[in-house]
């Protein structure tokens, strides 16, 4: 749904235009969830669209490059933005078989034995493979920013 400004772009429309690229697995809010359009009664994540810019955030789809990612977004929403700025955010990139963006990660805890910890990251469900022994500080965890930084 539009605003009642002609010169305002639909946030579901742009979303869907990046959502068909071919280099794009999915839009995301981001890690705090700040980028998003909220309307009534629901939220377009991955878009947010203010006076002189639209900001949207992708999860890429590899082996497409973060240039290729951003030609695309910005060819796909270029004639709706109109006067506006576009600032492309990339995310993560989403190897073959990875959980789409907004799938939900398995905390270490939940994990059945057969799966190693640190095999799904904290950001968007990306995959990284344990790079050493449990505690190994290589290892992915889903730890909070503020415990991941020392």
């Amino acid at each position: 749904m539009s605003d009642d400004r002609p010169d305002h772009p639909d946030p579901e429309l742009l979303a869907r235009l990046v959502e068909d690229r071919p280099a794009v697995a999915g839009l995301t809010a981001g890690e705090f969830g700040g980028v998003a359009t909220y309307l009534p009664g629901r939220r377009v994540r991955g878009v947010r669209i203010g006076p002189d810019t639209v900001e949207i955030a992708v999860v890429g789809r590899y082996p497409a490059t973060v240039p290729k990612i951003d030609r695309q977004v910005r060819g796909a929403v270029a004639r709706h933005v109109r006067h506006r700025v576009v600032h492309v955010h990339v995310a993560d990139l989403a190897l073959p078989g990875d959980p789409g963006p907004g799938d939900a990660v398995v905390p270490d805890a939940a994990r059945t034995s057969r799966e190693p910890a640190g095999a799904t990251g904290p950001v968007h469900g990306a995959r990284f493979p344990p790079a050493g022994p449990p505690g190994h500080p290589r290892v992915a965890t889903t730890a909070s920013p503020a415990q991941r930084i020392r």
